[in-house]
């Protein structure tokens, strides 16, 4: 099973497509969601919703239940502890045996000029936090 976070977003609901259209059965994709509603495209298509929220760890550890392999978005909540979410998803996964992360992340060569060092801080702390779980995974870095 593979789990897509931000699944009604841009690129989580890309990333659904992409598999539906690369012929991975929609009974084997998992879409977690804040709200169902915003997701009867999905579920339409016979992908399974789970909801859950990166502030809400037990809905985290219910979402990956059975998943061997997760596309973790990044939080986009400004207002939020970043890597705190993005810790509480990989922590669940581990809790869950899964197998694999692909994370969606940022290339950035030069932290001094960077409009969003923040966002690079993060990214780079998730990844850290990743091999120090000894989960296998892939960072997409978006340059």
């Amino acid at each position: 099973m593979i789990l897509v976070t931000g699944a009604t977003g841009h690129l989580g609901n890309a990333a659904i497509r992409s598999l539906l259209k690369k012929g991975v059965p929609a009974n084997k994709i998992t879409a977690l969601v804040r709200d169902e509603n915003k997701a009867g495209n999905l579920s339409e298509q016979g992908v399974h919703l789970k909801t859950g929220n990166y502030n809400d760890y037990n809905s985290l550890v219910d979402a990956l239940e059975g998943v061997d392999k997760l596309f973790l978005i990044s939080s986009n909540d400004v207002a939020a502890d970043t890597l705190l979410q993005h810790k509480n998803v990989i922590n669940a996964a581990k809790e869950n045996g899964v197998q694999h992360i692909v994370y969606t992340s940022q290339e950035i060569k030069d932290d001094e000029t960077t409009a969003i060092p923040f966002v690079i801080q993060v990214d780079r702390a998730t990844a850290q936090y990743m091999k120090e779980t000894e989960i296998a995974f892939t960072m997409f870095n978006d340059s």
